[in-house]
């Protein structure tokens, strides 16, 4: 019979405490990371800037709309189907759309062909109204990047950026934001 030791349980132990530590502060890591790019580039949306009202198509009804920051604030959420963090986001996003649609209104925007975001949206049980608009106006409006999620005032300006996967408290900062007065 083979005996078994306090290095046999507790170095497996120790080598998962490290790995999931390991994982915490890469995640941190990743958002200081993000933070410290939207400071140095700016070819980034930055707070203050104004978003124009884009010609939009609805995924999920034929024809083409304006997309308006009129009324009330808006909650963006600049995702593609070909972005794994945003696939992987996926949960975090509908769990902001429910806390935040009945003070904001709340779109999933892409640039993606409409018929590839349409399948996107319903193979993932996307619930937010979803459009795409056009990579120019997305250049012009400097999002760069996937995911991103940006609060927009009634009048067009923008409130606050998100680049990157949320971490639970990022869930809470968006949420926080977004149902603000």
């Amino acid at each position: 019979m083979k005996r078994i030791g306090l290095r046999d349980t507790l170095l497996p132990l120790i080598g998962l405490m490290l790995s999931a530590q390991l994982f915490v502060v890469n995640s941190r890591l990743i958002t200081l990371a993000n933070r410290m790019q939207d400071q140095l580039n700016p070819q980034r949306l930055a707070i203050g800037d104004v978003l124009k009202p884009v010609t939009a198509t609805n995924v999920r009804q034929p024809g083409d709309s304006t997309l308006a920051f009129q009324s009330k604030s808006t909650l963006l959420f600049f995702i593609s189907p070909r972005c794994k963090f945003c696939t992987e986001s996926l949960p975090d996003f509908a769990a902001i759309y429910e806390r935040v649609r009945s003070h904001n209104a709340v779109f999933a925007i892409s640039i993606d062909p409409p018929d590839d975001f349409r399948r996107y949206v319903e193979a993932n049980g996307i619930r937010m109204d979803a459009y795409t608009v056009s990579s120019a106006w997305a250049r012009e409006s400097r999002l760069t990047s996937t995911p991103t999620i940006v609060l927009v005032s009634a009048d067009g300006h923008v409130k606050r950026v998100w680049v990157g996967s949320p971490t639970p408290a990022g869930v809470e900062q968006i949420v926080s934001a977004a149902t603000a007065g």
